[in-house]
């Protein structure tokens, strides 16, 4: 589970993840004026099913593109019919 209960634990899973090492290189391989890293934190939804899981990808301000979070999977229920007109 990524769901943790302290500062430190979530430090922790972040010196962890391979994910944020990736990010964190390419960001300290731009100029300083230039990074783009935040760090965003939730309340933890322990309910939320894999297939409702979605990335926004915003450019000045504007949703741009959204993308299913866990992309390598195929959730039937995502293609089926008008599904894409509801989202």
């Amino acid at each position: 589970s990524l769901r943790v209960t302290s500062g430190a634990e979530a430090v922790r899973l972040m010196l962890d993840s391979e994910r944020v090492a990736e990010d964190l290189k390419y960001a300290l391989e731009q100029p300083a004026d230039k990074w783009g890293v935040s760090v965003s934190v939730r309340e933890w939804c322990g309910d939320v099913k894999l297939h409702s899981e979605w990335r926004g990808f915003v450019w000045g301000g504007t949703l741009n593109a959204l993308g299913q979070y866990y992309h390598p999977l195929l959730f039937p229920a995502l293609v089926e019919d008008g599904f894409a007109e509801r989202v």
